[in-house]
C-alpha cells in the first residue's frame, strides 16, 4: 500500500506478524495492524534544503501505542554516507531448565604501551555459553523513540535520498519475553590467569541473569553494556517473530549543488588526481598536487604551497579547525610567526600535543577567516600541511 502523504515522503506500510505458525493473535483474534503500533512518524533533514560538501543531520522518529520490542530501526542516507542502525544483539549464553537465561562475560581494556602517542582501543567483550540468546531494545506505550545521523554532503546531482526502515514487534506477542532481572546482576575483577594479549588485559567479569517475570519492567531502550539490551529471547524464537514486519519511509529533498563540478575543476587547474575537498562558502574546489594546492571556481583560481585537503575537511563539522606552528620546523622563528599572526587578528592558543614535552601554538581556523589566514602564511613563506605550518621552502 502506497500513500503520498506530503511533497517527497513516500511511506510504505506493511502488516506487523506476530510470532510461530500463522502469528500470535490479539484477544481480539487478528494480529494487530501498523496503524495500532506507531504513530508520528517524523523523517527530516537539517538543514532542510543543505549545500553540496555541507554537513548535514538526518532524524527519524516515531511514537509508540503499543509496548514494542524493535528488530532494527535504520536510516539510508545513500551519497551521505554509511547507514545508521540500532538492531537487536545476539551473545553466547547458558538457557536454564526454569526458562531463565544468564549471560557470563569479560571486558578487556586495550593497553597501550609507554611513549606510544595513540589513543585507547574500545573496550571488547568475550561471552560464554553454549546456546544464544537475542537481546532488543524495547519501547514503551506512549514513547517517542528516536534515531540520528550526521554526514558529508558529497552527491552533486542536486537531490538528496534518506530511506528509514523500522521492524518491530507488539511486546504482548512474544509470549516467552526475558527481562533482565537487575538485582541479578554481579560484577567482579579480572579472572585470575584469564586469557590475555601483550595488547588486550582482562579487567572485569560480569554476569546477568534474565527471567520469565511479569514484575520486572525493561528499560526502555539504553544498552547495558556492549550492546545489551533488558530484553531478551532465545535466538530461534527471536527469528522467528521478525520476518516482514515494519514500515518504510522515504524522503527526498532538494540541495544545492556546486556551481561547478569536481570534473571541471580538474580540467581547469590540470591536477586530475589526488586528495579534494570543497570549501562552501566561498564554492572552491581543493585540490591537491604534489607540492601546492588549487583553490579554484567559476571565477577563477588561486595555489598554494602545501596540502590543504584535511584543513578544509575540518571545516565542514561545527568547531573550528587548528593548525599548529611545528616547533621542530620552525625552531627559533617559531615566537616571531606566533606573535605576528595574533597580532593580526587570529586566535593563537598554546594546546597540550601527545609526543610533545611543551604546549604547542596553535592558530584556530574557521570558515569566516581560513583565506585571509592562508595568504597570510604565503606572505610569510610559509605553507600549510595536514594540521601542521611549517617553513615553505
Amino acid at each position: 500500500m502506497r500513500l503520498n502523504l506530503t511533497p517527497g515522503v513516500l511511506i510504505i506500510a506493511l502488516v506487523l506478524a506476530g510470532c510461530g505458525d500463522g502469528g500470535a493473535s490479539d484477544p481480539g483474534g487478528d494480529p494487530p495492524v501498523l496503524a495500532d503500533m506507531v504513530t508520528d512518524w517524523t523523517l527530516k533533514f537539517l538543514p532542510d534544503s543543505p549545500d553540496f560538501w555541507s554537513q548535514v543531520t538526518v532524524s527519524v522518529s516515531f511514537r509508540a501505542t503499543r509496548d514494542l520490542a524493535i528488530h532494527s530501526l535504520s536510516i539510508d542516507t545513500g551519497e551521505l554516507g554509511p547507514a545508521r542502525r540500532i538492531h537487536s544483539t545476539e551473545y553466547p549464553a547458558f538457557l536454564r531448565a526454569d526458562g531463565a537465561a544468564r549471560l557470563q562475560g569479560t571486558r578487556f581494556v586495550n593497553w597501550i604501551p609507554p611513549r606510544e602517542a595513540r589513543l585507547p582501543q574500545p573496550d571488547r567483550w568475550t561471552w560464554s555459553g553454549e546456546d544464544m540468546l537475542a537481546t532488543f531494545p524495547v519501547v514503551r506505550a506512549g514513547e517517542t523513540f528516536d534515531l540520528l545521523t550526521r554526514g558529508l554532503l558529497r552527491d552533486d546531482s542536486g537531490e538528496l535520498r534518506v530511506t528509514a526502515v523500522l521492524k518491530c514487534v507488539a511486546l504482548e506477542n512474544l509470549p516467552g519475553l526475558l527481562l533482565l532481572d537487575e538485582d541479578s546482576i554481579r560484577s567482579s575483577g579480572p579472572p585470575s590467569g584469564g586469557p590475555a594479549t601483550p595488547e588486550w588485559a582482562p579487567m572485569e567479569r560480569v554476569a546477568l541473569t534474565y527471567r520469565k517475570n511479569p514484575a520486572l519492567t525493561p528499560d526502555p531502550r539504553d544498552s547495558l553494556i556492549a550492546g545489551v539490551y533488558s530484553a531478551a529471547l532465545p535466538k530461534a524464537e527471536w527469528e522467528s517473530c521478525g520476518g516482514d514486519v515494519g514500515v518504510v519511509m522515504e524522503l527526498v529533498r532538494e540541495t544545492i549543488p556546486p556551481p561547478l563540478t569536481l570534473a571541471a575543476a580538474r580540467a581547469k587547474t590540470g591536477i586530475p588526481a589526488g586528495a579534494a575537498s570543497y570549501f562552501p562558502r566561498a564554492h572552491l574546489w581543493v585540490l591537491e598536487d604534489e607540492e601546492d594546492t588549487a583553490l579554484v571556481g567559476v571565477d577563477g583560481m588561486s595555489r598554494y604551497r602545501g596540502h590543504l585537503a584535511v584543513l578544509f575537511n575540518a571545516l565542514t563539522g561545527r568547531r573550528p579547525a587548528h593548525l599548529d606552528l611545528d616547533p621542530q620546523a620552525l625552531k627559533d622563528s617559531l615566537e616571531s610567526h606566533r606573535s605576528s599572526i595574533r597580532a593580526l587578528g587570529f586566535s593563537v592558543t598554546p594546546e597540550p600535543r601527545k609526543g610533545w614535552p611543551e604546549m604547542v601554538p596553535a592558530i584556530e581556523v574557521t570558515p569566516k577567516n581560513v583565506l585571509d589566514l592562508l595568504r597570510v602564511l604565503r606572505e610569510r613563506d610559509l605553507k600549510v600541511t595536514g594540521c601542521r605550518v611549517v617553513p615553505a621552502n
